[in-house]
């Protein structure tokens, strides 16, 4: 099977198509991704989805077209790619409750072959609070300004009462937590998901940092591609 995005020009002519092929074989939900610049003459565009030539059954869910930000991401080594032992610009600890790991199974990203995550693992079926919390280095943040934040997320035998959840926390000159914007990840056995959030920073904040923990629950979850754009 294989998707494409056809690109058409304002009178409605084809002008190219970027396609991207599901799998052979019987295989379970696998993420699919593709990047691409428009041509000049790019006005709108449809997706078309086709077997050319095959046979068997195949299913698509979850197809999603988005304009990469033309801002650079604030968040160092949001993609886990970077470091040894554990990733560069992060702290991921562990406690009773849960633990925080450096996993080698990340989002599929072009030029990657083993792509990296983070992974919180908390133990039992019953709801525990107190897990630790992830966390990244500091950067810089304008006051009264507008953002993106992205991240994707899975999970395996993920519950109880609130499922992991993704912060930027803004900060003020001084270091001080001003506010927070929170975006939640899902509950169950979920396959790699976008997650995204916009929000407006505070007239005082000069800078943030990405915290993310499982407030109360248990099970296993991921997180990749923690991305923080000015738009």
């Amino acid at each position: 099977m294989i998707a494409n995005i056809v690109e058409v020009d304002a009178n409605g002519n084809f002008i190219t198509q970027h396609a991207v092929s599901s799998d052979f074989g019987t295989v379970a939900w696998n993420l699919k991704t593709k990047t691409f610049q428009t041509d000049p003459a790019c006005v709108q565009g449809y997706v078309r989805v086709l077997v050319p030539n095959g046979y068997g059954t195949a299913w698509i869910d979850g197809i999603q077209l988005y304009q990469q930000p033309s801002t650079p991401n604030l968040v160092n080594n949001g993609d886990f790619e970077n470091g040894s032992g554990s990733p560069t610009g992060w702290t991921l600890p562990g406690n009773s409750v849960g633990t925080w790991s450096w996993d080698p199974t990340g989002v599929v990203t072009p030029g990657i072959p083993n792509p990296h995550s983070a992974k919180i693992s908390i133990s039992g079926t019953v709801s525990r609070s107190g897990s630790p919390a992830m966390q990244s280095i500091a950067f810089p943040l304008s006051p009264n300004a507008d953002y993106l934040f992205t991240y994707w997320s899975k999970s395996s035998g993920a519950g109880g009462s609130y499922p992991m959840i993704a912060n930027v926390v803004e900060l003020d000159a001084s270091g001080n937590v001003i506010i927070q914007h929170a975006r939640s990840a899902d509950f169950g056995t979920v396959g790699w998901n976008l997650k995204t959030k916009t929000f407006h920073t505070d007239p005082a904040c000069a800078q943030g940092y990405i915290r993310v923990s499982v407030p109360n629950g248990y099970g296993t979850s991921w997180i990749d591609r923690i991305q923080l754009n000015h738009q």
